[in-house]
């Protein structure tokens, strides 16, 4: 099987267009139930259009037959988490990642899989694999931002957000992290100047002004 992305092809096409190439892959597959390039690209556009159920069952028929590429195993551990269906998903990534042990796009996965199913502390020793492999990845640090607030560990959040930040002081998503982080901690004041600092950089973003108003909502 060889497998390449068909997101960026569809990417900017219509609905009618991708329900009309869905009903394409259907008909191939009903005359080949094999082809799996042709089921993977169909569990990725199901998954695009937010069709989570029958995309991860699409991508985990795939799973069984243990491919190669990293891509079918990042994709279903996405879906199958959109369904909250964690342990398998957690397992589909463990596979993936005895295929490619290196894959910080698959941990990542893996320890949000973690954080969805109540594991934090697994979570976080699997984000903290990834900071290891690729210590200069903002989105390892984001992600372990994430699973701190999730569990009220503020300043262990800012911690890691300011690590990302050093790594990236113009990256608009770390800065608004950083405000939404105050915000939780009841420090509007300086939230609202994350908020209006992650704006001007990214004025086509409307989380930050959405945050911004919620402070003083």
């Amino acid at each position: 099987m060889t497998m390449t992305n068909p997101k960026s092809a569809l990417a900017n096409t219509s609905k009618s267009t991708k329900l009309a190439v869905l009903d394409e892959y259907r008909q191939i597959l009903a005359s080949n139930p094999n082809d799996f390039t042709t089921m993977f690209k169909y569990g990725v556009l199901l998954y695009e259009m937010d069709q989570f159920q029958e995309a991860a069952e699409t991508l985990d028929n795939i799973i069984q037959k243990k491919p190669n590429e990293l891509i079918v195993y990042d994709y279903a551990g996405k879906a199958l988490n959109h369904i909250g269906q964690h342990d398998k998903a957690i397992s589909a990534l463990k596979a993936g990642l005895q295929k490619h042990p290196s894959a910080t796009s698959l941990i990542q996965e893996l320890a949000t899989s973690y954080l969805q199913k109540g594991d934090i502390e697994q979570a976080i020793g699997t984000i903290n694999i990834a900071i290891e492999k690729e210590p200069t990845d903002t989105n390892h640090y984001l992600i372990l931002s994430t699973i701190y607030i999730r569990t009220l560990r503020f300043e262990n959040a800012l911690q890691a957000l300011n690590i990302a930040l050093q790594i990236d002081n113009k990256n608009p998503t770390i800065i608004n992290a950083l405000g939404a982080t105050y915000s939780h901690m009841g420090d509007n004041a300086t939230a609202s100047k994350y908020f209006l600092q992650s704006a001007r950089i990214d004025p086509t973003s409307p989380e930050p002004l959405l945050n911004l108003a919620l402070c003083f909502g």
